[in-house]
């Protein structure tokens, strides 16, 4: 009876120490998160100190964000607008309305997902709008517009007409770019 009372003592000892160093592996980690979480908490108050926004706001109102999707609605893959490539804005809205099919006859759904249809500084732009700025399709169209329209040259008969070849260029290169203006 005493060897196996020895064996218990022996095996407890064993189990106690392990017990003990869970126990200290379980208040570091403790410790650890506890620092995690209270050196996150003040780099997010001094950023709201500083005026910055950490949480995301619609831009526009209330009213809209929290409407009712439509019956059987699936969410749309849109063909993304960066403002970065050689699309205009006019395009991707025309592109965007074509592609909400049956759901780009409603203003406020389309402003609902018009952020998914965005992507790179054109996504930027639109999550740095003023939260509750946009009230409306009509407000959201226009300052997409203003904001990624490209500005087309105005070429009009005097400025074709001003136009020459400059000596010792080919005519490929004067068709391709190389021609020059009086004015210049």
């Amino acid at each position: 009876m005493d060897s196996t009372f020895a064996k218990l003592w022996e095996k407890s000892g064993d189990q106690a120490d392990q017990i003990a160093r869970v126990v200290e592996t379980t208040q570091k980690l403790d410790m650890f998160f506890v620092d995690k979480y209270l050196r996150k908490k003040d780099v997010e108050t001094r950023l709201r100190e500083s005026g910055v926004n950490l949480t995301y706001e619609s831009p526009f109102p209330d009213y809209v964000a929290g409407a009712d999707w439509p019956l059987n609605y699936r969410n749309i893959l849109f063909t993304p607008f960066s403002g970065e490539g050689s699309e205009d804005a006019v395009t991707h809205i025309s592109r965007f309305q074509s592609e909400c099919g049956p759901y780009g006859n409603d203003p406020s759904l389309k402003l609902r997902v018009f952020g998914s249809s965005l992507a790179g500084s054109a996504l930027t732009w639109y999550t740095k709008l003023v939260p509750g700025s946009i009230p409306d399709w009509a407000t959201m169209e226009r300052m997409f517009r203003t904001t990624f329209d490209t500005v087309e040259p105005e070429v009009d008969l005097s400025s074709l007409t001003s136009m020459y070849q400059q000596p010792m260029k080919s005519l490929v290169d004067y068709l391709g770019g190389g021609c020059r203006s009086h004015r210049n």
